[in-house]
């Protein structure tokens, strides 16, 4: 596993066998709450690449976890509801989810699409911005168009 890689290859990583045992137990006792049922709505893609760009740059997102306390406090949504919200809006109002769509996002838009109002979510918002707009560059200095391309490209380095 990914744990036993970073344990044996980690200075200062080690697992406490005993520790996550009792984990075990306590999660199996209680059971696995979820206040809801992620769900995804149909949503309007223009075709095949159009939904992988905007899978990968929702996977891209997914990051926002480390502030679902503030998210929850401020909006009342986790954080996969709230990038899963910002993608979703971004692609009804027209995004390409293209390299250059990515470079030319800002913080304004990002407060608006995303519902980030609350200034106490001003740094996940940078942090989309930049997350986003370093990606752009990255694919542009690539000559891939998109994200799409860029899976293209390498699926046909390695076909296996």
């Amino acid at each position: 596993s990914s744990c036993a890689w970073e344990a044996d290859h980690a200075q200062f990583v080690q697992i406490d066998d005993d520790a996550l045992q009792r984990l075990a137990q306590i999660l199996s006792k209680q059971g696995m709450v979820t206040r809801s049922t992620p769900s995804f709505p149909k949503l309007p893609f223009a075709s095949t690449r159009h939904k992988v760009n905007w899978v990968c740059v929702a996977a891209q997102l997914s990051f926002g976890s480390g502030y679902r306390h503030q998210l929850i406090e401020a909006g009342g949504k986790g954080a996969f509801q709230t990038m899963n919200h910002g993608t979703t809006a971004m692609l009804r109002a027209g995004s390409a989810f293209d390299a250059a769509a990515l470079c030319a996002v800002d913080a304004e838009y990002i407060r608006q699409i995303f519902s980030l109002r609350n200034a106490s979510l001003s740094p996940l918002v940078e942090l989309i911005v930049d997350s986003l707009r370093s990606t752009g560059n990255v694919l542009q200095a690539l000559d891939c168009p998109d994200w799409f391309a860029f899976l293209e490209m390498h699926l046909a380095e390695d076909p296996s």
